[in-house]
């Protein structure tokens, strides 16, 4: 609130001594006078022109929108820093006072602003600072309520970014080059590998973060693991075997980026996938580019498929005859219920879950080789 000054004289009488002072009392306060129905005039007038100019709405509670129909460039600088908007969080619409500078007409178009609203501090000790007010200048930041207007800054795409990474390039190049039965033509392959190293980078730059779902943090473990596996094969393509590259160990290289870490194949899944989540359909899910391992989707896992495509990898691996020969009484398996037996718990139960026979409780159980040729075309 700004300070008025009333001028006085005390004194217990008046008489010739001190009729001068009375004079002197009188053309003040006529001063004030005009000086105050000038300011309001001015102000009036402003008004009346802003009205009919600019369109001021409150967004939010905290953010105004100025719209201005008459100027390309809406002078920020001479805007009024110090507006007093009346019952701000009652009314949607604001009526606000501002000087505005004169300037040439031009092209009519809508020209929007953004300001961000903080409160400060001023205080008027003089007449001085009082016309300051009125004209729009700046004062210092002391005393009762204004309000300061500042530009508005979006938010940096990396602050919004909290979504889980999208695999749909994943997902496209696998439903390319990937059939049904999970065979691979790395041969045609090849030829997108620049889209796969993308993909890779993406997986890179977006490591799983804290406000994922579980669903969302295991889809993208198993998509790196197969993605990488692809491109370790095209990097060596062509070879007859995984096993032919990095003398038979190519699980153990650690090469994998991901955020500031470096991973090998063998870390991601039995030092994150396996211990983190705890799930044993991922065996059937992970590919090892061999024919004897459960076959490769021809679809990316994601948050939204990642239950159903787990249910249904098991499902077709248990009762795939390639991999496995079921009966009652005797059952041959693939290898990675051996390999992997712990994740498996009691063998039988987690087979009669999948399988279309009925195990009985106590069967001879024998495993197949492993095929380690490429499971291409």
């Amino acid at each position: 609130m700004r300070n008025f000054y009333i001028i006085k004289i005390e004194g217990n009488k008046l008489n010739e001594e001190n009729s001068h002072l009375l004079m002197e009392y009188f053309k003040m306060k006529i001063k004030m006078i005009l000086i105050f129905i000038l300011f309001g005039l001015i102000n009036s007038s402003c008004k009346s022109e802003l009205n009919d100019n600019l369109t001021v709405n409150q967004n939010g509670g905290n953010n105004i929108e100025i719209l201005d129909s008459n100027q390309n460039n809406l002078d920020t600088d001479f805007i009024n820093t110090h507006l007093k908007i009346e019952n701000i969080h009652q009314s949607k619409e604001s009526e606000i006072s501002i000087p505005a500078e004169p300037s040439a007409p031009s092209s009519e178009r809508e020209v929007s602003l953004n300001v961000n609203i903080e409160k400060v501090k001023i205080e008027s000790n003089s007449e001085e600072d009082l016309e300051s007010n009125v004209l729009g200048i700046p004062v210092e930041e002391t005393g009762s309520e204004a309000i300061l207007v500042e530009p508005f800054q979006e938010n940096s795409k990396e602050e919004s970014l909290n979504e889980a990474l999208s695999h749909e390039k994943f997902n496209a190049l696998l439903l390319k080059h990937v059939d049904a039965a999970g065979n691979v033509n790395y041969k045609a392959f090849k030829k997108d590998e620049t889209e796969l190293n993308i993909y890779l980078n993406l997986l890179a730059e977006n490591s799983p973060s804290n406000n994922w779902s579980k669903e969302a943090k295991l889809a993208y473990w198993i998509n790196t693991y197969n993605a990488y596996t692809i491109k370790l094969i095209l990097k060596n393509y062509p070879t007859n075997s995984i096993l032919d590259i990095s003398n038979g160990k190519p699980w153990d290289q650690k090469w994998i980026k991901v955020g500031t870490n470096t991973f090998s194949l063998n870390q991601i899944e039995n030092e994150i996938i396996r211990p983190q989540f705890k799930e044993p359909r991922i065996h059937f899910a992970l590919n090892c580019a061999a024919k004897s391992c459960p076959p490769l989707a021809n679809k990316a896992f994601s948050e939204s498929n990642l239950i159903q495509l787990l249910e249904d990898r098991t499902k077709a691996f248990v009762q795939n005859e390639k991999f496995n020969q079921i009966n009652k009484s005797n059952i041959t398996v693939s290898k990675i219920f051996e390999w992997y037996a712990e994740d498996f718990g009691n063998l039988v139960e987690f087979l009669n879950k999948y399988s279309k026979v009925t195990i009985n409780s106590n069967p001879k159980i024998l495993f197949l080789d492993y095929d380690w040729r490429l499971n291409q075309k």
